[in-house]
């Protein structure tokens, strides 16, 4: 509500956005708030929430019960940055204006965007995620050009194809869904299917077809007008690492994870993971009289409560 407030009191600029003193309280001041905001979010959902909505959660290890809770606040970023930056887009007037610096209304969801992404840092940082290091390499990279843009002084640049790079975030909706999904047990369901393929679909408009549009943009215009100019350098590089990151995922994470549903779907008797074999046995152990004991209990627990490890049938 605050972005939204700002946004509505501040006309888009006739001229390249100077370092003024409102610009820079506006954009610290929504940096802070923002790093506030996603904070609380996160420990409220880390210690409170998820405890209690969750059955899972108590049993994970602490990165993967702050990557649970991180989601949450990621979740909300990744929903009101694309939505304000594609509204800033149309009011300012960006479309197709690569060269473009004065819409004072996108650097209000760009402060937002770093505040996140110092938060997530800390986080990521603090807790050793899961792939901890390439997270931290790719918010470095992904935060830089907003926070050069806000917060150096006449650095305000092609602020068309920096509100497009953001856009990337809305994949990141059905990303998280489908990872919670996975994390309680959910992947049976037609809405997990529906989640997986729609999290493909999208991840490759705004993460792969979108990228490609900016960089052409950035080769074709934006080099030949600012050459080397310190205002662009870092945001050449950032965008060529992280369009690069996305470019890698879509074809070696995500599509051989679709091939190997599909083919799970063509041929469903082969069971494919582990996990699917425990959980086929699972079932019969409960659903097959020759493995109970007379007390109904299946034998493998028993033998689970012997050795320590649960021995199937």
């Amino acid at each position: 509500f605050f972005a939204l407030w700002v946004t509505m009191v501040t006309p888009p600029d006739e001229h390249g956005l100077e370092m003024t003193h409102g610009r820079v309280i506006r954009n610290v001041g929504t940096m802070i708030l923002a790093m506030a905001f996603f904070s609380c979010c996160f420990l409220s959902c880390y210690l409170r929430l998820m405890p209690r909505l969750s059955r899972t959660y108590a049993m994970m290890i602490r990165p993967t019960q702050a990557d649970f809770a991180s989601r949450v606040h990621s979740t909300i970023h990744a929903i009101v940055v694309p939505v304000g930056l594609l509204w800033s887009i149309h009011r300012c007037e960006l479309w197709g204006q690569p060269l473009v610096n004065t819409c004072s209304s996108a650097e209000v969801f760009y402060s937002i965007s770093v505040g996140y992404f110092l938060v997530d840092l800390v986080i990521i940082t603090f807790f050793k995620i899961e792939f901890w290091p390439v997270f931290v390499a790719h918010h470095i990279f992904a935060l830089l050009p907003y926070a050069i843009n806000n917060f150096v002084p006449t650095a305000s640049h092609c602020h068309y194809l920096l509100s497009l790079m953001l856009c990337v975030e809305i994949s990141t909706i059905f990303l998280n869904i489908q990872w919670w999904l996975e994390q309680t047990e959910q992947t049976h369901t037609n809405f997990y299917g529906a989640i997986f393929y729609t999290t493909y679909v999208s991840w490759f408009i705004v993460r792969v077809v979108n990228p490609i549009y900016v960089v052409i943009l950035m080769i074709d215009e934006v080099f030949p007008h600012y050459w080397l100019d310190r205002r662009v350098l870092i945001s050449y590089v950032s965008a060529f690492v992280v369009a690069a990151f996305c470019w890698y995922c879509f074809l070696f994470v995500f599509t051989p994870d679709v091939c190997q549903r599909c083919k799970r779907k063509k041929h469903p008797r082969n069971i494919a993971s582990t996990g699917d074999i425990e959980s086929a046995l699972d079932r019969r152990l409960l659903t097959d009289p020759d493995l109970l004991d007379k007390s109904g209990t299946p034998r493998a627990a028993r033998t689970r409560s012997r050795s320590g490890n649960l021995i199937h049938v």
